[in-house]
């Protein structure tokens, strides 16, 4: 007898749960080594560390802003040639994969970032290409996160349904995978 309702529990409990449908992943701190000193970045382009950097830089006068981008730029560069993945992401990615669960990434980076990330993933032999679609960097159209945007974009270029205009949020199917509290937890709530 309570083998039948542990089953039904756990039945019900599985019904109430989403499918998951698609994983987002952040790039710095998430799938790669953190190697960028973000300390260093907001002193060299004169931004208060309690400011959005992006925000911020953009905000500046057109020859302070293009200093600024380089700067940023720069470090961003020589990040990418020390770049490290976190270990067991390809198996991570590789693992969704198998299971038919879809993968993007959503960076404040650069497309440059997220090509080495995937050549890095490429390198481990358990992904195939593409490992990431979307893919969407600070160079795309859309606002960085964590305006939502680009979580909107990937979800409707999936066909999952996150509106939430209708009352509590829906349970989508759709995670999102970050180490920041205001870029990526931030993002995924919104």
């Amino acid at each position: 007898m309570r083998s039948t309702v542990a089953r039904l529990a756990s039945a019900a409990a599985a019904k109430a749960r989403p499918t998951l449908k698609g994983a987002v992943f952040d790039v710095d701190g998430t799938l790669t080594r953190p190697n960028i000193d973000f300390a260093a970045m907001y002193q060299r382009v004169g931004v208060n560390p309690a400011h959005d950097i992006l925000v911020a830089v953009a905000a500046k006068p057109p020859t302070e802003r293009k200093a600024a981008e380089a700067i940023i730029e720069q470090m961003e560069s020589e990040s990418r040639d020390s770049l490290e993945l976190m270990p067991g992401a390809a198996n991570l990615i590789a693992w969704l994969h198998a299971r038919g669960v879809r993968t993007a990434v959503v960076t404040r980076n650069t497309e440059l970032t997220i090509d080495k990330v995937t050549s890095l993933l490429a390198a481990e032999e358990l992904i195939h290409a593409p490992c990431f679609d979307p893919a969407v960097s600070r160079d795309h159209p859309l606002p960085s996160k964590p305006d939502p945007a680009s979580l909107h974009l990937i979800a409707e270029a999936w066909g999952i349904d996150v509106d939430a205009s209708a009352g509590a949020p829906r349970s989508s199917g759709l995670v999102m995978i970050g180490d920041s509290p205001t870029n990526d937890v931030a993002f995924g709530k919104a």
